[in-house]
């Protein structure tokens, strides 16, 4: 099976230009689309989209990288530190209580202060992976989709709001 990187033509690297990247996607979509060109399979159409949609995403990037590099990914990283740990259910409690209460503001600080710290840990991972790191980088993103389970449920919160 082809690697993300190859499908779009671009070098296996986290620190990918997101610009770059989609005018990237764009051009080779136009190659490959089923209505502009007779030869183009819907199978290449599906694996550019598929592709894309994972180097766009942080985590879903840093595990192609690590995948690329041969690096074993067996099923979720775990993360065995008992004080981040703690620190995620106590910040798990904190949104639980201020959704019960209605306190949008309490929510956004959450949020923001979990947006900032997921923002610093993808830093890490980027330079993880310059260093070929690749056990610092597994640690990362574990602790990425725990930051990122927070912020969907921001989002599941915000949209509650929204509906009342």
């Amino acid at each position: 099976m082809r690697s993300p990187f190859d499908i779009l033509g671009v070098e296996a690297r986290f620190d990918l230009d997101q610009v770059a990247l989609e005018k990237r996607f764009r051009d080779l979509s136009r190659e490959v689309h089923p209505d502009r060109s007779r030869r183009a399979e819907l199978g290449a159409s599906i694996d550019l989209n598929a592709a894309y949609r994972t180097l766009k995403d942080d985590l879903a990037r840093g595990r192609a990288v690590l995948e690329a590099r041969g690096v074993p990914m067996q099923g979720e990283e775990r993360e065995n530190d008992p004080a981040f740990l703690m620190a995620i259910m106590e910040l798990r409690e904190a949104l639980g209580d201020a959704r019960a209460a209605r306190d949008v503001a309490k929510v956004e600080a959450l949020a923001a202060q979990v947006a900032d710290t997921y923002a610093a840990s993808c830093r890490a991972l980027a330079a993880s992976l310059e260093a070929h790191d690749h056990g610092a980088a597994r640690r990362h993103l574990g602790r990425m989709r725990y930051y990122r389970r927070f912020l969907d449920e921001v989002d599941v919160i915000r949209e509650e709001n929204e509906l009342a």
